[in-house]
């Protein structure tokens, strides 16, 4: 009977059930503390001049989101504006990875959050939206409306870095 249950153990993939919506968040994370001791240096030599205070603001504020739509996203499990709101802010950070990337090949420099970007950035955006279209937590028009928001969101955060 064990040798049953461990067969099919090994046979399944691994189950995140709603807590993959823990994944936004958990990357966040980690993509500021990249980020925050050079950025605002960085991003001011290449683009508007920025404060520390102005950067640390908007990171506090979007953390705050991000941390409230992964909470509710992984508190509704599947569908609805939760799940889109998760989704498109992982697709955000996707793009943002996108963003990194292209900056450090452009400006031939280490852009502050291109490690964080590139190694775990596109991976886990492509995981995430995998599983989730898999798992079936978001149908085909959320999952559109999710990539227009992030879309939107990615577009917003780099035009701010021009104000």
């Amino acid at each position: 009977m064990l040798a049953r249950y461990q067969d099919a153990q090994e046979t399944q993939p691994a189950v995140l059930g709603s807590g993959i919506f823990l994944i936004p968040a958990g990357y966040y994370v980690l993509h500021i503390l990249e980020e925050l001791p050079t950025f605002t240096v960085w991003a001011s030599r290449h683009f508007a001049e920025r404060s520390e205070l102005s950067f640390a603001v908007f990171e506090i504020l979007t953390l705050a989101f991000v941390l409230l739509v992964s909470y509710r996203a992984l508190r509704a499990g599947a569908h609805g504006t939760w799940v889109i709101l998760a989704v498109a802010a992982q697709v955000q950070f996707g793009l943002n990875a996108v963003f990194h990337l292209l900056t450090a090949a452009l400006f031939e420099e280490y852009s502050p959050g291109m490690v964080t970007a590139g190694a775990l950035g596109l991976p886990i955006t492509a995981f995430f939206l995998v599983r989730v279209v898999r798992e079936e937590r978001i149908t085909g028009r959320e999952l559109l409306i999710a990539i227009a928001i992030g879309i939107a969101i990615a577009s917003a955060a780099i035009a701010a870095l021009f104000i």
